[in-house]
């Protein structure tokens, strides 16, 4: 048989089997949260994990709770669209509500919640601390690719080793 004739034969067949996979894909990925989905996680006590929740939501939708990028979660919004979800561990930190798909793929808006565990002042602190050490860890690196990093850092802010590690891997991949 002609390969002409072949493709032409075959082609009939894989046009509409793409067509409705590719039609059935978007129907999917609509965006599962509206603009007025909310997420809190009021601070915990010592011994407690802060129950996390929230409200405006698409109605049963699966969301990916995290806190610092590390899954806590999967909860799916009741019928009204609000959850309640709670840790199964002590967190501190910036904890995100995402709607996701069934593969775990993001198919909404990322949603800050109320950091847990921390106060205000606390988390301005962690910020700088991180800022300052992201700053000497990009410089040090940036001067010289094998700069180590400080010894005896077991005084020093944890904040402020995660900003310098982070830093001097920034500049390793731009500089080294």
């Amino acid at each position: 048989m002609n390969r002409n004739i072949r493709i032409t034969l075959l082609t009939p067949l894989l046009v509409p089997s793409l067509v409705f996979g590719y039609v059935s894909l978007m129907a999917n990925s609509s965006n599962a949260a509206t603009p007025s989905a909310t997420c809190s996680a009021p601070k915990g006590d010592a011994s407690t994990a802060p129950a996390i929740s929230g409200q405006g939501w698409t109605p049963s939708t699966v969301l990916r709770i995290q806190v610092h990028g590390q899954n806590l979660g999967f909860p799916q919004s009741d019928a009204n669209g609000n959850f309640s979800f709670t840790p199964a561990s002590l967190i501190a930190g910036t904890i995100t509500a995402q709607a996701v798909d069934q593969v775990a793929d993001p198919v909404g808006p990322l949603v800050t919640c109320t950091t847990a565990g921390q106060n205000q002042n606390e988390q301005q602190q962690a910020k700088d601390q991180y800022s300052e050490g992201y700053l000497k860890g990009f410089n040090d690196i940036k001067g010289d690719c094998q700069k180590e990093p400080p010894t005896g850092s077991a005084g020093l802010d944890p904040n402020w080793k995660k900003g310098y590690s982070a830093g001097s891997a920034a500049a390793t991949a731009q500089y080294c």
